[in-house]
C-alpha cells in the first residue's frame, strides 16, 4: 500500500473492541482534567453550542500567543493537525506544483498534498530539495514513526534550503510536547524566528493532551507572508465551540502551573524504556525514539497477527490487544511494528505477549511473579557516609533493569537536604529518586518513607511516608522512631510485591554501635527483610582495609553473617597491587571481595546529601563563563547547580566569605537552605550579604527556594518555625519580596510558564519550565500581593521552581546571556538530560565491569538459569 490508496490506510485506531490498543500513540493518562471539566460543563449547558463558534478562534489564538511569547496573529486555528496539514498544502499550490516528503513520514503529508494536486517528492536527505521546485517540505520532530528528533542545526540546514528554493518547511510537532529536547528546539527556533522564515510549526492537542475526538490543531507562522496565506485558506467555524472551550481550558490550566507535563514525560520516560529493554531482550532492532511510541522490526510478528488496514491484532491470554503496522509508511514495509506507550498495566499486558510469542525458544507461560510473590533482596551499606553506597545502588538498579528485571530501590531512613517532590505531591529524598531514574521507575514515596532534613546541629524536621511530621531533637526521635517500623516494612512489602528484586541502601556505617539499638536503616532492617549485605569501602580516602575489617569485626556474629561481599570503591591505579591485600581480608574474615570499582573521573550524578557539596564544583581553567555558588549553612537541593557544571566551557566556584566573591566572575547564585533565617543572619556576619548586594549592582544574581527568600525584603518568622526564636528581619532587599514562615510547607510538582519580567532576566519571560516546589515559607510580591513563583528586578532574580536551570531552554537562555553580555558567542553544548544518560551509562559500565554481577545474582538466590 501507499499514501495515496483508499481511505483503508487512515489510522486513528481499531475500528473494532479490543482489550488493549497499542496502535493510536495518544495520552496514556487519558485526556487533560481541564478539557474534561469544560467538556462536562458544555454537557451540562447544551445552549452553549447553539450560536456559532469564533470563526477566528481568537481566545485561544491569544492563549496560544502567551504560551509561545508570539503574537496571536502568527497563529491559525483548524481541526486538528490533519486539517492544518491540508491547509498547508492548499496554501503551497498557490505557489508551486510540488511537495518533498522528508521521510520516513505520517502518510497524511502525501495525502494532503495530492489533495491540494501537488506532485511528491519522497526524499531522504534535505539536499534532495534542491531543484524540485517544491512549494512545501514535510519535516515531523519528533518523526512518525521513528521518534527521532531533528536536532536545531539540522533544521536550520533545511530551513535555510527552503529559503533558497522558496519553499515553506511545515514542522509537524504533534509529538514534541513528549520530549523536553525536541519542545526546547522548538522554543529556541521560535525566539531565532528570524533566521526561519520558512518555517511553519503545526501541533495539535490529539495525542499529548487525549483531545484526539475534540480535533483542535494550529499553525505557528513564523513570518507575515505565510500566516496571511494561511488565514486565506483557513475555513470558517472550522473549530467548534465545545473544541476551543475545551482547548482553552487546557492553555489556561497550563500557564497557571499543572503537574500534566512532567506527570506525561516522566511515565512515558519510565514506561517507553521497560519496552524498549523487553524488545532489546529478544534481540529486536528497535528505533531510539523520544515520543510516546516505538518501532520496531519482527518478520514473525507479521506472521502471526491478523491486520485491517494499518492496524495488527494479536490474541494473547484471552485478551486481543492492536499495534500499528508500520507497511504504509515508505521504507519501512510490513515487517515493521509500531507500539504506543500505555498504562503500566498495560505495558505489562504487551511485554508478555511480544515476548511470549516472539522468544526465540518457546516459554512456559509466565507467572505474575518470576520468583513468587515477593521480590529478592539485596542491601547495601557502607563502612561510612559517602563511601559510594548511593551511586553503587543506582548501579546495580540499573544492571538488574537492563538485565530484564523489575527493580525498585528502597532506603528506609535518609537524612539529607536534597529531596524531591513525586507526581502525587509527596516528599523524598534525591538519592531514592536518581536510583528510581536509573531503573526507569518512577519515584514513590514508598522508597524512602523516613526522610530527616536537618535545621540545626541537633534537631531535624521529620517526614514520613512523603509529609512533614514536625521537627525533632535527635533524643526524641531515637525514642520516636520505634513507632516508624510499621510504615516502613508496609512501604517495603508493598513495593516487594509489586517487583521482582529491591536493592535496599543502608545509611551510615553498621558499626556504630551507639546507634544499634532500634536500629531501622542497617543490619536491623536487613534482619526484618532477611538480606544479604554487601559492604562497601571508600579507598580514595584511605584506609579501607581498616574500615572493612573494623566493620565486620564491630558487627554482631548473626550480622556477620549477613555479609555476604566487600566492594571497594573509588580506586585509582594498577588494581594488580591491591591482590595481597584482598586475599588477606579474605582469610581473616571469610567474605570475598566481590570487585574493585574505579574512581569514575568526570561522573556527575545527584550527590545524597550536604557531605558530597564540595564535590559538585567544577573550576575549570580560562572558562568562558564563571558561576560562583553561595555556601550556605544547611544547603539544600544544591543539585540545582549542576546543570551549570555539565556545561564545558562553565566554571562553578564556592564562595564560603566575602574575599571569594571575585566580581570578575559573571553571575552568583544563592542556592536553597533548610533554615533560611540562620543562614541569613550568617550571611550579614560573614560580610557575603553586602558582597552580594555589591555584585548586584553590575552583575546578576540568582536565588533558588531559600535563597530567593534571602535575596528578598522581609523575612517573617514570628511562628518561630525556622527552628528559633520569633523574628522578623530585613533579607538582602534586591527583589520586591516578603516571605512569611509558618507551619504549612508547600510541596508540588508541575509546570510554569516564567510571567512576564524586568531587568537582566527578562529574557526568561514566557519560557516554559518543569521542576518542583518544597519550601516552608510563602513569598508574596511587597507591592500588590500575590504569590511571587517568580520574580525578577534589576540585576536579581529568583524562583522557587527546583530543577529550573535543567530545563534546556532555560539553561540555554541564561548561559546565552551571559555569553553576549561578555560579547561572545555562545559555544554548542550537549544538554544536562544527554549528559545526565551518559554519566548513568559510565556508572552501569564501569560497576558492571568491576563487580562479579554473576556472584550477587547468586547472593540474591537468582539462579542463571532464572536471571538468563
Amino acid at each position: 500500500m501507499n499514501e495515496n490508496d483508499e481511505r483503508t490506510n487512515l489510522h486513528g485506531g481499531p475500528r473494532v473492541f479490543v482489550d488493549a490498543d497499542f496502535s493510536a500513540s495518544v495520552s496514556p493518562l487519558g485526556i487533560h482534567p481541564a478539557a474534561a471539566e469544560a467538556l462536562h460543563s458544555a454537557a451540562l449547558h447544551p445552549g452553549s453550542c447553539c450560536p456559532y463558534p469564533d470563526p477566528d478562534c481568537s481566545a485561544l489564538r491569544a492563549l496560544l500567543a502567551g504560551r509561545w511569547g508570539c503574537g496571536a496573529s502568527d497563529f491559525v486555528c483548524g481541526a486538528g493537525a490533519a486539517d492544518v496539514i491540508l491547509l498547508s498544502a492548499l496554501v503551497a499550490s498557490s505557489r508551486s506544483a510540488c511537495a518533498v516528503v522528508m521521510e520516513p513520514a505520517f502518510s497524511e503529508y502525501g495525502r494532503a498534498a495530492s489533495c491540494a494536486s501537488l506532485r511528491v517528492v519522497h526524499a531522504r536527505d534535505a539536499e534532495e530539495i534542491r531543484g524540485s521546485g517544491a512549494g512545501v517540505v514535510y519535516l515531523a520532530s519528533p518523526s512518525n514513526p521513528l521518534g527521532e528528533v531533528a536536532p536545531f542545526d539540522e533544521i536550520r540546514r533545511i530551513s535555510g534550503i527552503c529559503e533558497e528554493e522558496g519553499a515553506m518547511l511545515v514542522l509537524d510537532s504533534c509529538f514534541s510536547m513528549f520530549s523536553e529536547e525536541a519542545e526546547s528546539v522548538l522554543r529556541r527556533i521560535v525566539r531565532s524566528r528570524g533566521e526561519f522564515p520558512s518555517v511553519v510549526i503545526v501541533d495539535a492537542f490529539t495525542k499529548f493532551y487525549g483531545m484526539a475526538g475534540l480535533r483542535f490543531g494550529y499553525a505557528l507562522c513564523l513570518s507575515e507572508r505565510n500566516a496571511e496565506a494561511f488565514r486565506a485558506f483557513s475555513r470558517p467555524w472550522a473549530v467548534g465551540s465545545v473544541t476551543q472551550s475545551c482547548a482553552g481550558a487546557v492553555l489556561r490550566a497550563e500557564s497557571r502551573g499543572s503537574s500534566w507535563v512532567s506527570r506525561m514525560r516522566s511515565l512515558v520516560s519510565s514506561e517507553r524504556a521497560r519496552i524498549c529493554r523487553a524488545l532489546d531482550s529478544l534481540g529486536l532492532w528497535r528505533s531510539e525514539s523520544r515520543a510516546n511510541f516505538v518501532v520496531f522490526r519482527s518478520r514473525r510478528l507479521s506472521e502471526l497477527c491478523a491486520a485491517d488496514g494499518a492496524v495488527e491484532f494479536v490474541e494473547f491470554r484471552g485478551k486481543k490487544i492492536s499495534i500499528r503496522s508500520c507497511s504504509t509508511f515508505r521504507s519501512l514495509g510490513p515487517d515493521f511494528h509500531r507500539v504506543s506507550v500505555r498504562s503500566p498495566e498495560e505495558n505489562s499486558l504487551l511485554i508478555d505477549a511480544l515476548t511470549s510469542l516472539l522468544s526465540p525458544v518457546p516459554l512456559p507461560q509466565p507467572a505474575e511473579k518470576p520468583f513468587g510473590k515477593r521480590a529478592k533482596v539485596l542491601m547495601v551499606q557502607g563502612t561510612m557516609s559517602d563511601a559510594g553506597k548511593s551511586l553503587v545502588v543506582a548501579a546495580l538498579c540499573r544492571i538488574f533493569a537492563k538485565d530484564g528485571f523489575r527493580v525498585a530501590p528502597f532506603k528506609s531512613q535518609n537524612m539529607a537536604l536534597n529531596s524531591g517532590v513525586t507526581a502525587d505531591g509527596k516528599e523524598m529524598g534525591r538519592a531514592q529518586i536518581l536510583q528510581a531514574e536509573a531503573c526507569a521507575a518512577l519515584p514513590d514515596v514508598r522508597m524512602n518513607p523516613i526522610l530527616l532534613k536537618p535545621t540545626s546541629d541537633s534537631k531535624s524536621q521529620v517526614i514520613v511516608c512523603g509529609e512533614a511530621v514536625g521537627d525533632m531533637r535527635a533524643a526524641d526521635y531515637f525514642s520516636f522512631r520505634k513507632t516508624l517500623v510499621p510504615k516502613i516494612m508496609e512501604a517495603f512489602e508493598s513495593l516487594a510485591s509489586e517487583n521482582d528484586i529491591i536493592v535496599i541502601e543502608g545509611a551510615g556505617s553498621p558499626a556504630e554501635i551507639n546507634l544499634r539499638e532500634g536500629d531501622i536503616v542497617n543490619m536491623g532492617l536487613a534482619e526484618l527483610v532477611d538480606a544479604p549485605v554487601l559492604l562497601v569501602g571508600d579507598i580514595d580516602r584511605g584506609g579501607v582495609f581498616a574500615s572493612l575489617y573494623g566493620t565486620y569485626a564491630l558487627v554482631g556474629e548473626k550480622e556477620r553473617g549477613r555479609i555476604k561481599g566487600f566492594v571497594v570503591n573509588k580506586f585509582r591505579g594498577d588494581i594488580s597491587l591491591l591482590s595481597g591485600a584482598l586475599s588477606q581480608l579474605e582469610n581473616l574474615t571469610g567474605v570475598r571481595t566481590l570487585g574493585v570499582v574505579p574512581f569514575m573521573k568526570g561522573l556527575s550524578l545527584d550527590a545524597e546529601d550536604s557531605l558530597s557539596f564540595g564535590s559538585i564544583f567544577v573550576r575549570r581553567s580560562a572558562p568562558l563563563i564563571r558561576i560562583i555558588v553561595i555556601a550556605l549553612p544547611f544547603v539544600s537541593n544544591f543539585t540545582d547547580i549542576a546543570a551549570f557544571t555539565s556545561v564545558p566551557f562553565v566554571s562553578v566556584e564556592k564562595a564560603e566569605s566575602p574575599s571569594e566573591v571575585d566580581f570578575g566572575a559573571d553571575m552568583i547564585v544563592v542556592p536553597g537552605t533548610k533554615n533560611t533565617v540562620r543562614a541569613m543572619e550568617f550571611m550579614e556576619e560573614s560580610g557575603l550579604g553586602g558582597a552580594v548586594r555589591r555584585f548586584a549592582e553590575k552583575k546578576p544574581v540568582a536565588g533558588i527556594c531559600g535563597g530567593y527568600q534571602i535575596l528578598g525584603r522581609v523575612l517573617d518568622d514570628s511562628a518561630a518555625s525556622e527552628g528559633g526564636r520569633p523574628s522578623v528581619r530585613n533579607g538582602l532587599g534586591l527583589l520586591p519580596v516578603d516571605t512569611v514562615f509558618g507551619t504549612k510547607k508547600t510541596l508540588s510538582r508541575g509546570e510554569w510558564i516564567v510571567p512576564p519580567l524586568d531587568g537582566f532576566f527578562s529574557f526568561l519571560s514566557s519560557l516554559r519550565a518543569t521542576g518542583y516546589e518544597v519550601h516552608q515559607g510563602a513569598s508574596v510580591f511587597s507591592r500588590g500581593g500575590g504569590n511571587a513563583v517568580f520574580c525578577a528586578e534589576g540585576n536579581a532574580f529568583g524562583t522557587y521552581v527546583h530543577g529550573f536551570f535543567d530545563e534546556p531552554a532555560v539553561l540555554r537562555a541564561v548561559l546565552g546571556s551571559l555569553a553576549s553580555a561578555k560579547g561572545c558567542a555562545l559555544p554548542p553544548f550537549e544538554e544536562p538530560a544527554s549528559v545526565r544518560e551518559k554519566n548513568f551509562r559510565l556508572l552501569e559500565e564501569s560497576v558492571r565491569a568491576s563487580l562479579d554481577i554473576g556472584a550477587i545474582y547468586e547472593i540474591m538466590g537468582i539462579s542463571r538459569e532464572e536471571k538468563s
